[in-house]
């Protein structure tokens, strides 16, 4: 459908995206799994949050909607959901998320993603014993 257009994918990018939500995606999931283990309504607040970050992120609404409002951007943009949403529009529709004017995302993308890594290793490890308890 690209290639119709007059787009043609960068086949470079969809990997580097595809790593990237892998990577965000293990984070996220180790992160949570050890807090729903532990807390079990942790579940009930992790459906609205998910729900909230769904309409939050530019899936089916354009960021460009909010040039006016210069501060809701920048914080929709420092979202890693926004990012991968934003790194699969332009790897299939031409630009370049990792350095083309995108370089503070792709920074800020991976810290959340690898500080959520290190907090969800340090929870579960910290109550890996709690585990056979609580299941």
């Amino acid at each position: 459908v690209c290639a119709l257009f007059g787009y043609t994918p960068n086949l470079l990018i969809i990997i580097y995206v595809i790593f990237a939500l892998y990577a965000f995606v293990i984070a996220f999931t180790r992160l949570t799994s050890a807090l729903t283990t532990l807390v079990p309504d942790f579940s009930n607040l992790l459906g609205i949050l998910m729900q909230l970050f769904f309409w939050a992120t530019p899936v089916v609404w354009s960021v460009t909607k909010l040039a006016e409002h210069p501060t809701i951007l920048k914080v929709i943009q420092c979202m890693p959901f926004s990012y991968l949403v934003t790194a699969f529009r332009q790897a299939f529709m031409g630009g370049n998320i990792i350095t083309a004017g995108h370089g503070i995302y792709t920074i800020i993308f991976w810290a959340v993603t690898i500080f959520m890594y290190v907090w969800g290793n340090h929870v579960f490890k910290k109550n890996k014993k709690d585990f056979a308890d609580v299941l």
